[in-house]
């Protein structure tokens, strides 16, 4: 498998995480919209990225682009784990009901 091939996947698995994540902060509704100051712009980072890489016409990263595209993996990263950090802390906020979350008094 070529390094562009496992580049797409890793930014597709980290998609599929910022999708999930995105779900959960609509669904418990915060007073922070983090999806329209966080998740939204990674998510299209994210898939401006995979369109540039799938576009990438050589048969081998050069060296400055797979630096940079290293740079971005780890980037995403750190936010994504910070936004879970974020979540778990606004769900405790928030109790469950029936028909889905309401904000704890």
């Amino acid at each position: 498998m070529m390094i562009k091939d496992e580049y797409i996947k890793n930014l597709e698995n980290l998609r599929n995480e910022l999708e999930k994540i995105e779900k959960e902060f609509k669904e418990i509704n915060p007073s922070t919209d983090w999806n329209s100051l966080r998740v939204i712009p990674l998510l299209d980072h994210i898939k401006n990225l995979i369109k540039i890489l799938e576009n990438y016409t050589y048969p081998k990263l050069d060296e400055k682009f797979e630096e940079a595209i290293k740079s971005d993996l780890e980037y995403f990263n750190k936010n994504l784990e910070g936004l879970k950090k974020v979540l778990d802390s606004e769900k405790k906020y928030f109790v469950h009901e029936d028909k889905g979350f309401r904000r704890a008094l």
